[in-house]
């Protein structure tokens, strides 16, 4: 398999989306003791995200210099966008987090099936 930008973004961006889910899941039994609510998970991600706010930034640092680099194809660029918002919204409202996490999915989607979608060959064009 070729390294390429795009394979890196995707790779870190399905890894944060498991860590985003691990989160989550922590969120969930750590405020199940006191009574779950929405509220409480809603601190319990406010309170963590001081410690990994940082990593929001990696992201979308690197999703923005993937967004530059797909100008000329639609898809890339749309899932990049996605991507960058998605990073964006963690660090900013993370409470939010389970509908940030579904946007990121849609967006590593659609920059994961252009690389899996039959390329043309030599000499053939795209339609």
């Amino acid at each position: 398999m070729n390294r390429s930008v795009v394979k890196i973004l995707a790779l870190f961006s399905v890894v944060y989306i498991l860590f985003t889910v691990m989160v989550l899941a922590a969120a969930v039994v750590t405020t199940w003791s006191g009574g779950l609510t929405t509220a409480g998970i809603a601190r319990q991600l406010f309170a963590w995200e001081a410690r990994w706010w940082w990593l929001s930034l990696i992201g979308g640092v690197l999703h923005l210099l993937g967004y530059l680099r797909s100008l000329r194809r639609p898809r890339l660029m749309v899932g990049n966008t996605l991507c960058l918002w998605a990073f964006i919204a963690y660090a900013l409202v993370p409470n939010y987090s389970l509908i940030i996490l579904l946007v990121h999915l849609v967006g590593v989607g659609l920059i994961m099936g252009y690389h899996r979608a039959p390329q043309p060959g030599i000499g053939e064009v795209r339609q």
